[in-house]
C-alpha cells in the first residue's frame, strides 16, 4: 500500500485571491434591491431559489401567510407556504436549503431558515428570516464593530431549522460514529492517560474532557451528522456551469475542519454583498460564536435524501477551494468576508506501522475553537491510525507530540507508550486530544494554537511487562548505607528482564524498618499516605506546561524508599530512582522491608537515654543543692 502523502492546505491557501473565487454570477452583479419587512403582508406570492442535486439552481413558488413582528429584530420572521417541483423533490423542505434566498416581485426579502419537522403537506409551512436583520452582519464585518444583540430567538414549538446539516469526511467508521454519539463511557473509564486530576484546572462552569467526549458531537451542537464526499476540482451541473461558483441559491461549504478531515455545514448563499466584499447565508446560526473564524468552501449539491422526519441534501465539499472566512456566526445568520484567509490549527499526523514500514501522514486544518479543538483532534488521530493499520487489535504504541502556540511561552514536547490486548489505536490519541483540552481551558492564557505535530509508531507486538518481585543486596543495612536493588519483570510472553539500581539511605535515621516500593508506569496508588503526592497546583502557563511534559510515563519503573521522616525526603532526591525502557509500557507493583541496624554513635546515644546518670553522681550534686 502506498504511503499517504496529501499536500498540505496551508500551500493552497497561499494561492492567490483570483484562483481561489470564482466569479459571481451575471445575476447579482447589479446591486440587488430589497424589499422591508415592513412592506410584507399576508397574501404576497413570489419565488425561492435553491440547489437540490447536479441539475444546478431551482426555483420554487412561496406564499406570505403571516408576519410576525416580534420584540427586538432577532425574533422577527416571515411565514410562507411553498409548493412547485423542487419542493416536491426534496419531499418538502431539506436540511442544507437554509439561506435559500426569497423574493417578491424580483425583490430580496430574506433567506428560508426553517420549518415544521413533522409537517407532511404538499405546500409545507416555512420560516424566513427578513434581509434586514441580516445585512447587519454585512456591517458589521465591514466597519469591525459589535453593538448588535443576541438574545435568543423566540420560535414555535417543533420548529427545526432547516438546519445547516453537519458533515464529516475522511474519516474511518467508527472514528465518525464515535465522534457523532460519543466515546463509550465504559472504554473512557478503563483509560489512564495523564494521570494529572482536572480538579487542578481552572474552568469553572465547564465539561470535563470525559464528558465532552461521551456526549458526541450530535449533542454538543444540536446537529446530525452525516457522512461528507469531498472532491478536489470544480464539478459542472447540467448546464455546463461550475458548481462551485458563488450565487444566491447555490450550496456553500462552512467548515471548521479542511484538508483530510474535513468537517463542517452545508447551506445556500442569500445574497452577496459587493460593496463590504461579504456573503450572507444559514438565515440562522451554526455554533452561535458571534466572532468566528470557519472557512468557506465551495459546494455542490449531488441530491437530497427524502427523510420520514425531515429531508437532507447530500453534498460535496471542495476541500481545495476556499473562498473566504466566516467572520460573524449569529442567530440571524452567518456572514462571511470573501477572499480572506481565517486563522486555523495546521494538524500533521504522522503513522509508522513497524509491522510492514508503511509510513502514513494525514494533514488537516482545525478551526481554533477551544470546545471543539480537542474532540476534532481525538476523532482525526483516530481516524489516521485506523486507516494506516487497516485493522483493530492488540499492540503497542508510541507516541510523540509537539503542540505550537501563539500565547504559548514555548513549544508542549511530550512522548508515552501504550500497549493493549484488544484495541492499539485509543490510548494515545486519547492522551494527546486530552493535554489540548487542559490547555485550551487554562485560566491564564489563551494558547492561540498555530500548529500541532503527531508522531505514531505502531506494531501489533504486544510489549508489556509487570513487576514481579524485588530483591536487596543485604538482609539489613545502617544509616548512611548504599541499598542495591534487583526488580525482577515479566513480559508478556517472554523471559524475565532483571532491572538493577541503587539508593542511598539518610545519615540519620530514626526508623529501624523502611519499605523499598516498586511499581511501573504512573503513580496510581500510593502505598504510604505519608508518600502520596499533593494534587498539583498552578500559578501560570508556562508551570503548567513544564508539569505536562514532566508527568510520568508508562515505560517508567520507580523505586522508592517509603517510611522516612519528610525532613530527610525533603533534604535529598537519592530516594527514588526512575528508569525508562523506551519500548516497554510498565505496570505493577512489589515492595519489601528494608531492615535498619544502628550505627555504632547511634548505639551510644540510645544506651545514654536508657541510663542517663549513675546514682553516686546524683548524691553528689544533690549536696551542691542547699535544699537538698
Amino acid at each position: 500500500m502506498k504511503t499517504i502523502r496529501i499536500v498540505a492546505l496551508a500551500a493552497l491557501l497561499a494561492l492567490s485571491l483570483g484562483a481561489l473565487i470564482t466569479p459571481v454570477s451575471a445575476d447579482m452583479a447589479g446591486p440587488q434591491p430589497f424589499m422591508p419587512f415592513s412592506e410584507i403582508h399576508p397574501g404576497m406570492t413570489g419565488i425561492g431559489r435553491t440547489t437540490l442535486d447536479r441539475l444546478g439552481m431551482k426555483s420554487f413558488q412561496i406564499k406570505v401567510i403571516g408576519v410576525v413582528d416580534n420584540p427586538g429584530e432577532l425574533n422577527d420572521y416571515i411565514l410562507i407556504r411553498s409548493s412547485g417541483d423542487a419542493i416536491s423533490k426534496a419531499g418538502g423542505y431539506a436540511q442544507g436549503m437554509s439561506g435559500s434566498p426569497i423574493y417578491i416581485d424580483g425583490k430580496l426579502i430574506g433567506a428560508f431558515f426553517g420549518a415544521f419537522a413533522d409537517s407532511k403537506s404538499p405546500d409545507p409551512i416555512g420560516f424566513v428570516r427578513p434581509i434586514e436583520t441580516m445585512l447587519q452582519l454585512s456591517r458589521m464585518i465591514s466597519r469591525s464593530s459589535l453593538g448588535l444583540q443576541t438574545s435568543q430567538l423566540t420560535l414555535p414549538p417543533g420548529l427545526v431549522k432547516a438546519n445547516s446539516p453537519l458533515y464529516a469526511g475522511g474519516l474511518s467508521p467508527r472514528a465518525f460514529n464515535w465522534l457523532k454519539e460519543g466515546v463509550p463511557s465504559r472504554l473512557l473509564a478503563q483509560l489512564t492517560t495523564l494521570g494529572l486530576p482536572e480538579e487542578a484546572i481552572a474552568y469553572p462552569a465547564r465539561e470535563s474532557f470525559r464528558q465532552q467526549l461521551a456526549r458526541g458531537l450530535e449533542a454538543q451542537l444540536n446537529a446530525k451528522l452525516y457522512p461528507l464526499a469531498t472532491m478536489a476540482d470544480q464539478g459542472v451541473d447540467a448546464a455546463g456551469q461550475q458548481m462551485s461558483q458563488l450565487a444566491a441559491g447555490r450550496p456553500v461549504g462552512l467548515l471548521f475542519s479542511n484538508g483530510d478531515i474535513t468537517m463542517g455545514f452545508v447551506c445556500t448563499t442569500t445574497y452577496i454583498d459587493q460593496k463590504t466584499n461579504t456573503l450572507l447565508t444559514c438565515g440562522h446560526q451554526l455554533l452561535a460564536q458571534g466572532k468566528s473564524q470557519m472557512l468557506l468552501a465551495g459546494a455542490q449539491i449531488l441530491d437530497t435524501a427524502q427523510n420520514s422526519r425531515i429531508s437532507f441534501v447530500i453534498p460535496q465539499v471542495n476541500r481545495h477551494q476556499i473562498l473566504g472566512s466566516i467572520l460573524e456566526d449569529r442567530f440571524q445568520g452567518v456572514a462571511a468576508a470573501l477572499g480572506r484567509t481565517p486563522r486555523t490549527v495546521g494538524v500533521t499526523i504522522r503513522v509508522k506501522n513497524q509491522d510492514t514500514g508503511e509510513l502514513h501522514e494525514f494533514k488537516s486544518n482545525f478551526i481554533p475553537d477551544e470546545n471543539l479543538l480537542a474532540s476534532l483532534l481525538f476523532s482525526g488521530t483516530l481516524s489516521a491510525v485506523d486507516q494506516s493499520l487497516d485493522r483493530i487489535g492488540p499492540g503497542t504504541m508510541r507516541i510523540t507530540y509537539r503542540l505550537s502556540g501563539d500565547g504559548l511561552p514555548t513549544d508542549l514536547k511530550r512522548s508515552d507508550i501504550f500497549a493493549s490486548f484488544s484495541d492499539i489505536a485509543v490510548a494515545g490519541p486519547l492522551q494527546a486530544a486530552q493535554v489540548v483540552f487542559i490547555l485550551s481551558h487554562n485560566e491564564f492564557a489563551a494558547p492561540k494554537f498555530t500548529q500541532i505535530e503527531l508522531d505514531m509508531s505502531v506494531t501489533r507486538k504486544v510489549r508489556a511487562l509487570q513487576v514481579q518481585s524485588i530483591k536487596l543486596d543485604k538482609r539489613s543495612y545502617h544509616p548512611g548505607d548504599t541499598i542495591n536493588y534487583t526488580v525482577n519483570l515479566q513480559p508478556f510472553r517472554g523471559g524475565k528482564v532483571r532491572i538493577t539500581g541503587s539508593l542511598q539511605l539518610p545519615q540519620r535515621l530514626n526508623s529501624r524498618r523502611l519499605v523499598l516500593h516498586a511499581f511501573g508506569g504512573p503513580r496510581r496508588t500510593s502505598a504510604s499516605n505519608n508518600n502520596r503526592a499533593p494534587a498539583p497546583t498552578f500559578k501560570s502557563l508556562s508551570e503548567l506546561v513544564k508539569v505536562i511534559e514532566g508527568l510520568s510515563t508508562n515505560d517508567q519503573l520507580t523505586v522508592e524508599l517509603l517510611g522516612l521522616a519528610r525532613s530527610s525526603t525533603s533534604q535529598s532526591s537519592n530516594h527514588t530512582d526512575v528508569q525508562h525502557l523506551k519500548d516497554w509500557v510498565l505496570s505493577g507493583d512489589q515492595a519489601v522491608e528494608v531492615r535498619i541496624e544502628p550505627s555504632q554513635t547511634q548505639a551510644q546515644s540510645s544506651q545514654q537515654e536508657q541510663n542517663p546518670q549513675p546514682k553516686k553522681q546524683q548524691k553528689s550534686n544533690c549536696k551542691q543543692l542547699f535544699y537538698c
